[in-house]
């Protein structure tokens, strides 16, 4: 049976965040995903987010300058790029991803100021979010594989998806409708191109029904099915002990109390919340608590070998201390910094584009997509009032 490895970069968003209608291109996307990954990874500590080239070529497997490329387009156009959701109290926000950009001369890394409501959306997950490894998306060649294979990912424990209005689903992919406008055309190049990648390349596997009002396909259904692997265990080996600061214990206490591998070890007849509850206290409690969690905080991305062997004293906390003064950085966040030097010299950059070519003019398309959406957003939100 073949072994999957436990990945270590992952995204956790709200499912509001993840449903939101879009327009980011294949790299930006990208940038952003792992974004979320590093705030997660520095605790939630601040808005800041520093985004390496070198991380990024490693972790979507690309080479430098293709990183480096991805970044400097970042650096122009992510800052203009708005998206909409709707909140659990059915209000609109229409708002941007990242309140300002810096681009850090010298070192081929950018530093992102996430947004408010991404930051919301990131924090206060509660029960509704959406998690998955960026590892597991690396190999996809079109932008809409990875917001399909989100939206799988949504639903995956639920088995299946509601029944996707064809308008919505196109507006969560960022499709305009000047774009794929023929079905079967819509259906090759976007929808079967990406579930024939999500199958062939993820621990997924989906099919879907087309859902039909008279002789026209009006939305579809999607099934959902987890393949059967075994997963290797990367647990360390040695019986050290480890900590985790107060952050750390709040947020995998949550996160494991939703992992069903761990549904035996709750107290009968308590609910998640109880047993999110009993697993902090276990993670700050014996040695032989902690080291029956190992690997379960490891499957979830907690990064072990980073973990203090020792308890904090009352003058020692256990987080990550940030080589970069945020304060300083505070005055020059919100500028977008035009000129970026070339990037180190490598093999030529191959950017990777969906199957069917985008329009050459990006801020026309920009502009014609926020107008769409706005549109769109003003029927649904109607929609939703009226349900």
């Amino acid at each position: 049976m073949k072994e999957k490895v436990i990945m270590k970069n992952l995204v956790v968003k709200g499912n509001s965040l993840n449903e939101c209608f879009q327009n980011l291109p294949y790299n930006e996307l990208k940038t952003m995903l792992l974004a979320f990954v590093i705030y997660r990874e520095n605790s939630e500590n601040s808005h800041f987010v520093r985004v390496d080239a070198s991380r990024f070529a490693k972790v979507f497997e690309v080479d430098l300058s293709t990183a480096h490329l991805a970044l400097k387009q970042c650096v122009e156009k992510l800052i203009t790029r708005q998206f909409t959701f709707f909140k659990d109290n059915k209000n609109k926000v229409k708002t941007t991803w990242i309140a300002g950009i810096e681009y850090v001369y010298g070192e081929n890394a950018i530093i992102l100021a996430l947004s408010p409501h991404v930051v919301d959306e990131l924090t206060k997950l509660e029960a509704n979010f959406t998690s998955y490894y960026l590892e597991q998306i690396s190999p996809f060649k079109s932008v809409y594989s990875i917001r399909i294979f989100e939206i799988m990912k949504q639903w995956k424990s639920a088995g299946k998806t509601p029944v996707l209005d064809i308008s919505d689903f196109r507006l969560k992919l960022g499709i305009l409708p000047s774009e794929y406008q023929r079905i079967n055309n819509f259906k090759a190049k976007v929808l079967d191109f990406a579930l024939s990648e999500i199958n062939e390349k993820t621990d997924l596997t989906v099919n879907y029904e087309q859902i039909k009002k008279g002789r026209q396909i009006s939305g579809f259904q999607f099934f959902i099915k987890s393949k059967k692997t075994k997963e290797k265990d990367v647990t360390p080996k040695d019986n050290s002990d480890y900590w985790l600061n107060d952050k750390q214990v709040n947020y995998f206490a949550s996160l494991l109390s939703k992992d069903p591998a761990l549904g035996n070890h709750s107290k009968p007849g308590d609910n998640e919340q109880q047993f999110a509850m009993q697993l902090a206290s276990e993670l700050k409690g014996t040695a032989k608590q902690r080291a029956f969690l190992k690997p379960y905080l490891v499957k979830h991305g907690f990064d072990m070998k980073s973990a203090l062997s020792q308890p904090p004293t009352p003058m020692q906390e256990p987080v990550a201390v940030s080589n970069n003064n945020d304060d300083d950085r505070a005055s020059k966040i919100y500028k977008t910094v035009e000129p970026v030097p070339t990037a180190p010299p490598q093999q030529k950059a191959v950017e990777v584009v969906p199957a069917d070519p985008l329009p050459v003019d990006i801020d026309e398309r920009q502009k014609k997509a926020d107008e769409f959406l706005s549109n769109m957003e003003n029927l649904l939100k109607n929609k939703i009032l009226k349900a």
